[in-house]
């Protein structure tokens, strides 16, 4: 495979302006700068700061208005929205970072391999888990369902019965459907997004896309469980015994 990064510009951007959500540094109501001041903060083209903007409109974080007075708002329920998809990330990072490393190990060769044997039945019922996930997002049993779909349909795709075995199984750990079930409406469309991305490069049997995407997808989530735990630590030195705790401290 072709040495190519695992996330494209737009998603950092996306996350990043995702904690500074979450951290309060960007509140409810505020505007989101301009394209160019985004340009210059994030060193990227105006392209990848509209697909950032598109992709904070389908989480819920902006609404963007049309017209002289128009651009990117911070919705009102935004820091919750962000705060949240953290927060159940922050719980039993151990065992989740045992399971992307398991999962980074595994799935992008299981996509590549699904790209270039999946057939037009494969491709078809992963658009099926596509719009069945798409259809309600807030549902979490839909969530887990649709997830299910979609990661044993790629294992069939492998043709090979050691993928079709292990991933099926993984898939039914009590803590994996704990994770997937109590995840947020922000790490669920992000996985519609991916699920979106593997599929069409499944679709046109592009195997590099199919595995850059799936280990996008997996580096996102890791990046995810890392914003997590500084979250956590951030509010927890940021709660009134903790301050009192820095100020009573002797000088070093």
């Amino acid at each position: 495979m072709a040495d190519r990064s695992p996330k494209r510009v737009f998603e950092d951007v996306v996350q990043q302006i995702r904690l500074d959500v979450a951290r309060g540094k960007l509140k409810p109501g505020d505007r989101l700068p301009s394209d160019s001041k985004l340009e210059q903060r994030f060193g990227v083209g105006r392209s990848s700061i509209r697909e950032a903007i598109r992709a904070l409109e389908l989480f819920g974080l902006v609404r963007v208005k049309r017209g002289r007075d128009g651009g990117a708002f911070f919705t009102p329920e935004s820091q919750n929205l962000a705060r949240d998809s953290f927060s159940q990330l922050s719980i039993g990072t151990t065992s989740l970072s045992d399971s992307l490393e398991f999962r980074k190990a595994l799935e992008p060769r299981a996509a590549a391999l699904a790209a270039r044997r999946a057939t037009s039945d494969d491709v078809a019922e992963l658009r099926r888990s596509i719009r069945m996930m798409a259809s309600d997002v807030e549902s979490s049993e839909n969530f887990v369902e649709s997830n299910r779909i979609f990661h044993e349909v790629i294992a069939r795709a492998t043709r090979n019965p050691y993928f079709q075995e292990m991933i099926p199984q993984f898939l039914t750990r009590a803590e994996i459907i704990s994770a997937t079930r109590n995840s947020e409406t922000i790490e669920r469309s992000m996985t519609l997004f991916f699920h979106t991305r593997i599929t069409a490069a499944i679709a046109k049997h592009d195997t590099d896309a199919a595995e850059f995407w799936m280990l996008g997808h997996l580096s996102q989530i890791e990046e995810d469980v890392s914003h997590a735990q500084q979250l956590a630590g951030h509010e927890k030195d940021n709660l009134p015994e903790a301050k009192g705790r820095k100020l009573n401290s002797p000088r070093r």
